[in-house]
């Protein structure tokens, strides 16, 4: 068994007077492939200070490759518990790359938020990660946890073969898209990449004249 998964889960309150909550599906990814449920870093975040402040920290965590953001979302922008916005720009701006930092994989569980205009703009800033993930549609809350524990626990049991960050989740969307096509169309899950050349390119084609 591997001694961390390299996950961090950045969550914002989801609904006043509820604890609904992702951490339950990491927790038992974490305990499937290391023993313990505490093989991940879980964070919350409710304001938009706390909110840079957290992706900064993580960033610099030796241990994380993969940041998942589990929050509100819409039209390229995610939304706070206190309803506070955090805009394209002041992500793209927390995610800045720096050298030292090892991110691989960057999701984003919002409704909505997703997509080709957003990941371009990200990736002109030079940022950290080598491929982001979400959704492009309104999702069902429950459909999405139940991809993402398909999805990310795939990502963990690849990456344990193969530390090649573009290898692993090529074949991670090989493989989920020949066991959940449905599910992905329907989801309109994304994953744009940006490779060794700088080329950046999507995984997934909904739109016939794109291919």
């Amino acid at each position: 068994m591997r001694g961390h998964t390299n996950i961090c889960v950045i969550e914002s309150r989801w609904e006043k007077n509820k604890n609904t909550s992702v951490r339950s599906v990491f927790e038992l990814i974490s305990d499937l492939h290391c023993g313990t449920h505490h093989a991940f870093e879980y964070e919350m975040a409710n304001n938009k200070n706390g909110f840079i402040e957290t992706i900064k920290r993580q960033l610099d965590n030796k241990l994380i490759n993969y940041i998942i953001i589990e929050t509100h979302g819409n039209n390229g922008n995610i939304t706070l518990h206190n309803k506070e916005e955090i805009t394209r720009t002041i992500l793209r701006n927390s995610l800045i790359k720096d050298n030292n930092r090892n991110l691989i994989g960057l999701h984003f569980g919002s409704c909505s938020f997703i997509g080709d205009d957003l990941a371009l703009f990200l990736y002109k800033g030079d940022i950290s990660p080598w491929w982001i993930s979400g959704y492009g549609e309104d999702v069902n809350w429950i459909d999405a946890l139940a991809f993402e524990f398909l999805f990310f626990n795939m990502i963990i049991s690849k990456d344990r073969e193969n530390k090649n960050s573009i290898k692993v989740i090529e074949e991670v969307c090989g493989k989920i898209e020949d066991e959940c096509a449905g599910l992905i169309e329907r989801l309109k899950f994304q994953v744009y990449i940006k490779n060794n050349n700088e080329k950046i390119y999507r995984l997934f084609r909904y739109d016939k004249n794109l291919r």
